[in-house]
């Protein structure tokens, strides 16, 4: 819980993340992109892939296992960026055509029905968490099985919740600005 309220909840350690994709947001926007070197697209396409490796495996690390707290703070600093400019590297590419293997991939319609369900499961889920922890009358049991069932089954209560959620708050509200605004 201490690393969730110093490093999730707190705005700075999410500032520059936020400000890449910010920036990303801007320079997509602009109707002329420039073309880039076919060498300097697949290093940076094997750079953000190797990032994101990096990013994932130093995951244990990050949580404050060790008492170097100096260590932390810039294990911290480094890896949000990081991982930011290797998602944003991905997305820029995808957008311009320099990888249209994974853009038609990340394009299929099952990632459109799990990016809108994505982000409201992403609102829910820390209080759905807390509700069913909060409200067990036994003790918690940290084995293996136990873990990956609570898991499953915060996963799938998760996505039904979820589900409804998008369904009946996000899509009327979509279309109820769509009508608004004239655009269809």
């Amino acid at each position: 819980m201490v690393y969730f309220y110093q490093i999730n909840i707190q705005t700075l350690p999410r500032a520059a993340p936020w400000f890449m994709g910010l920036i990303l947001g801007y320079i997509l926007s602009k109707p002329q992109q420039p073309r880039l070197n076919k060498v300097l697209i697949w290093s940076l396409l094997v750079t953000s892939v190797f990032v994101l490796i990096v990013c994932i495996f130093i995951y244990e690390l990050r949580h404050f296992k060790d008492e170097n707290l100096v260590e932390n703070a810039i294990r911290i600093c480094v890896v949000h960026p990081l991982w930011s400019f290797a998602i944003c590297w991905i997305i820029y590419a995808c957008a311009n055509g320099y990888i249209p293997k994974i853009n038609r991939f990340l394009s299929l319609p099952i990632f459109e029905i799990i990016a809108k369900i994505s982000y409201s499961m992403y609102i829910i889920h820390y209080t759905q968490m807390n509700n069913s922890v909060f409200s067990m009358r036994r003790r918690i049991i940290f084995d293996s099985y136990e873990t990956a069932i609570e898991a499953c089954e915060y996963l799938i209560k998760n996505a039904l919740v979820a589900t409804i959620a998008t369904l009946a708050i996000e899509m009327p509200i979509i279309s109820i600005t769509k009508l608004l605004l004239n655009k269809y």
